[in-house]
């Protein structure tokens, strides 16, 4: 424009060097419109779902049954790890896992608290017939200790009688004379015997008795003993029993945790497309031997699109594509262009501002978009502080390419439906005021100043001092010689 304006500046003063009037100044319209101020930058367009995939851990590749290209859907298949030795792992952490719930199905039927509980019901019998038992004896045995002792008060009377009737004998014999006695003296002396004989005998029940009871103590204490032994076995089984439950209930989940691992090991084995998009890199083939992956996805704000490799200044390594990743999977219909700004021009960002996109790549109208969100920190950039900026893009049609660059203009302020004029149609009246230059009445140019508003990118809005549809005159170059430019040609000199 400012070319077209120059030539013509120059076709005018060519034109009065020759004699002629020549052309009339060129002018432009004060119209009614919209006067956008806005901030320019340019970045990248990325993929809003780029995935990069590797597996759960490194191991040889068996198959890859995708291509850099394809388009693929979620839940598909795009290489297999060889997985012999993971398989094997799991058979045995399943083995394992068996083996701990069998020992915990022997804790939980095992019938010690009842075998206990049994053994302190029977010892509780054997006390009771123990003391039964003893009761018994000592009452047998009392009652031959008097048995004894009453056949021992039958013979003491039977002597007694025995030395009455002695005596009476004796008593019966004539002073002078003799009698005969010996029958008598006899019968005492056989009853004497009897007492002896009953007297021995209850000392012997007695005896019995006194041994019989001791003996019974001692029965009736052991069997007491038993019961208080089976007592202590029966609450020592009731205490022990839940702890070994939950231990074995412990080991129990932790094979159970190795196999799921073990699982997941053999399910990471398979790479798989979490989302559909088309495969953008492919870093390996069959048989070779992959490490597990180590790349890592630096999200633009919003955390939807990552930031463009290209741009991240931080990346010390160079590589394939997606280095790192075994495959790079990239969303081709949904994209987001991530814009650095430098300070200056972040600080008039807001959420939610619209702006204009222009795809280098893409000869197609302007693209509307809104700012998404702006990086809370800055970045350098070739030693210059900028923020990264994501903007959503409405209707960005099928043309567009992960990675194409694209300029975003961002409208930072905009006025509509007022009165503007070319900011290239103002400059400065004598007192410093925004002013215009129109024809006069005399066709010489005349200096208007007016009240300006907002001053945009292209125009200036007019709030008074200049009326709709008033022509204004545009400056007058000045005449240089461009080295780079032909000299001469047509009307040279004339």
């Amino acid at each position: 424009m400012s070319r077209w304006f120059g030539t013509l500046a120059v076709v005018a003063l060519v034109a009065t060097g020759c004699g002629g009037s020549g052309p009339p100044p060129p002018t432009v319209r004060v119209d009614r419109g919209e006067v956008i101020s806005a901030v320019d930058a340019s970045g990248s367009l990325v993929a809003v779902n780029e995935q990069k995939l590797g597996f759960g851990d490194g191991g040889r590749v068996t198959e890859v049954l995708v291509r850099v290209g394809d388009r693929v859907e979620p839940g598909q298949v795009l290489a297999r790890l060889d997985d012999r030795a993971l398989r094997d792992t799991l058979a045995e952490r399943q083995a394992s896992l068996a083996e701990q719930q069998a020992v915990l199905g022997r804790i939980r039927g095992d019938n010690a608290v009842g075998e206990a509980g049994d053994s302190l019901g029977q010892a509780r019998e054997i006390l009771e017939a123990t003391e039964d038992e003893a009761e018994e004896t000592n009452r047998s045995n009392r009652s031959a200790s008097e048995r004894a002792r009453a056949q021992l008060d039958v013979e003491q009377d039977a002597r007694r009688l025995a030395e009455d009737q002695l005596r009476a004998a004796r008593a019966a014999c004539p002073p002078t004379g003799t009698c005969d006695t010996s029958a008598a003296e006899s019968a005492v002396q056989q009853a004497e015997g009897a007492v002896v004989s009953a007297r021995t005998q209850v000392e012997a029940a007695e005896q019995q008795e006194r041994t019989g009871a001791a003996a019974g103590d001692v029965s009736v204490e052991n069997a007491r003993q038993g019961v208080v032994s089976a007592q202590n076995e029966r609450d020592a089984a009731a205490s022990d029993r839940p702890f070994d439950v939950d231990e074995q209930e412990a080991l129990v989940a932790d094979a159970r945790a190795g196999v799921a691992a073990a699982g997941r090991d053999v399910a990471e084995s398979v790479l798989t497309a979490p989302v559909g998009g088309v495969v953008s890199a492919i870093n390996g083939v069959p048989g070779e031997f992959v490490p597990a992956p180590s790349a890592v996805t630096a999200q633009a704000p919003g955390g939807r699109a990552s930031i463009p490799d290209s741009a991240t200044a931080t990346a010390t390594t160079t590589g394939p594509p997606g280095s790192g990743a075994f495959v790079v999977l990239t969303a081709a219909d949904a994209f987001e262009l991530v814009v650095p700004f430098e300070e200056s021009d972040a600080v008039q960002l807001v959420v939610g501002q619209q702006v204009d996109i222009t795809v280098d790549a893409v000869p197609d109208p302007v693209l509307r978009g809104r700012v998404l969100a702006i990086a809370p920190t800055g970045t350098q950039l070739n030693g210059i502080v900028s923020f990264y900026v994501t903007i959503s893009i409405e209707a960005p049609g099928t043309r567009l390419r992960n990675g194409m660059t694209a300029e975003a203009s961002v409208r930072t302020q905009v006025a509509e439906n007022v009165l503007r004029v070319p900011n290239s149609a103002v400059g400065r009246a004598p007192d410093g005021r925004p002013s215009v230059t129109i024809t006069g009445p005399d066709g010489d140019p005349v200096t208007v100043p007016f009240e300006p508003g907002l001053v945009g990118n292209d125009f200036t809005e007019v709030r008074s001092g200049l009326q709709s549809g008033q022509d204004v005159r545009l400056p007058q170059a000045t005449v240089t010689f461009d080295p780079n430019e032909p000299q001469g040609g047509p009307g040279d000199g004339g």
